[in-house]
């Protein structure tokens, strides 16, 4: 079914709410492009500082490839409650500076010589010295009962012309591991990551602050800071700690809620058309049968964090990105309402095994007429229409990506929607039709 002209949509402009972003995903400067990996406008990776696993804080500069260099790590921890084995306490080691934030620990990378406290062999706390999924030291330093307090220091010391690193612990005599075949002609940072508070209470100090600084721009959002910024904490051990770069207020749903409402009662100035662009890359491999690859919906601002979809909410409406229900080979779109699967159309279909493509989804509401109509815009079409929708108390639009690289949802309003030619007529921008 092809659309019917909409001459009367009016375009008004809004924006993804940034104070709502997942911190695992991305956002852009405009705050109009959401994405599981960094953008920029021209669609190429670059860096952001701000950590969204691993859950600590890197160095302000590289590692020097040619001169030694010293640093002091002091630590403490006290624990609330039993530490199982391997359950991480707090880490501090050094890193090539692209690995640091793929998981929330640095122990499984190659590229990253790692010391943790965590806890081992069942009734103890260790020190444990690991890199590229190895353990190389373990030592325990406490047992592990509730209200164990426990301080040290570690003594980093890396000698590039050698490809080491020594650690020792409370003075240099007192070795605990040398890191053999560390690649200091990468890019390494120091790194420093404090876990789960409601184990145990930990601090990491950097004692040395003139030989390694630490970059407070990168203090991932769950983790605390000290007013001199050089302590880091798993929780506010007073007034002078305080988080640093808090991106957002979702903790389940990975996306970013847009900031504005679609409410009856409110309707004059509202949108009635917008767009996003979908940028896909994805392998079909990595994608089950009941995954989604991004979801694009409207509902109630306080339901959208009850879980990691919408598609348990019972007043949400959307469109998502699945395998198609007859062909696992295929991608479909799928319109969803309370919970039952509204229609599903042909998307991607691929023979090499990577689905890849653009495309450019059309959103129509109207708040008087409580309906709201998905579209595409090429080929134009419409996807799904519904009635009855519950504008009384104000819908949200929603905008979520799963774990697969790599997507990107690109908002379009009012005069960032390219003008439309169609059968010889032009219509020129900001009327928002299709």
């Amino acid at each position: 079914m092809y659309l019917r002209f909409w001459f009367s949509f009016i375009g008004h402009v809004f924006y993804m709410n940034s104070s709502t972003l997942h911190p695992e995903r991305y956002l852009s400067d405009m705050d109009t492009v959401l994405s599981n990996f960094k953008l920029t406008v021209e669609n190429k990776e670059e860096e952001e500082k701000q950590l969204k696993k691993f859950k600590g804080i890197v160095g302000k500069y590289l590692l020097s490839p040619d001169t030694e260099t010293k640093f002091e790590i002091g630590f403490t921890f006290n624990t609330v409650s039993n530490v199982q084995n391997n359950e991480v306490l707090l880490q501090m080691g050094v890193a090539d500076q692209t690995v640091i934030d793929l998981f929330p620990t640095l122990g499984i990378h190659e590229k990253a010589w790692s010391v943790s406290v965590a806890g081992c062999r069942n009734e103890y706390i260790c020190l444990i010295a690991e890199s590229g999924g190895k353990i190389l030291e373990k030592l325990p330093i406490s047992e592990n009962k509730n209200n164990t307090a426990v301080s040290r220091k570690l003594l980093f010391h890396c000698i590039p012309h050698r490809n080491t690193m020594v650690v020792s612990i409370n003075t240099p005599k007192n070795e605990f591991v040398e890191f053999k075949g560390v690649d200091f002609k990468g890019n390494l940072l120091p790194a420093l990551a404090a876990y789960n508070p409601k184990l145990a209470r930990t601090t990491l100090t950097n004692i040395q602050p003139d030989n390694v600084e630490l970059d407070i721009t990168s203090l991932h959002r769950d983790v605390f800071m000290s007013e001199n910024n050089n302590t880091i904490s798993s929780a506010k051990i007073n007034n002078l700690f305080s988080k640093r770069n808090v991106v957002g207020n979702l903790v389940n749903y990975k996306g970013v809620i847009g900031d504005i409402q679609f409410n009856q009662k409110f309707h004059m100035g509202l949108p009635e058309y917008f767009e996003v662009r979908v940028d896909i890359d994805v392998m079909a491999f990595e994608i089950g049968a009941k995954d989604h690859l991004f979801e694009i919906g409207f509902t109630h601002q306080d339901e959208v964090d009850h879980g990691k979809t919408l598609r348990r909410i019972p007043k949400a409406w959307f469109i998502c990105a699945k395998k198609c229900s007859t062909d696992m080979k295929a991608l479909c779109l799928q319109t969803w309402h309370n919970g039952a699967k509204h229609k599903e159309v042909d998307f991607i279909r691929s023979s090499t095994g990577r689905f890849m493509d653009t495309i450019f989804l059309g959103f129509a509401l109207n708040t008087k007429a409580n309906t709201i109509i998905f579209s595409r815009r090429y080929p134009r079409k419409e996807i799904s229409s519904f009635k009855n929708v519950i504008f009384n108390q104000g819908l949200y639009p929603v905008f979520g990506i799963d774990k697969y690289q790599k997507v990107s949802l690109a908002l379009r309003t009012a005069e960032s929607i390219p003008r439309l030619s169609m059968f010889g007529y032009h219509f020129k921008k900001p009327v928002c039709f299709l």
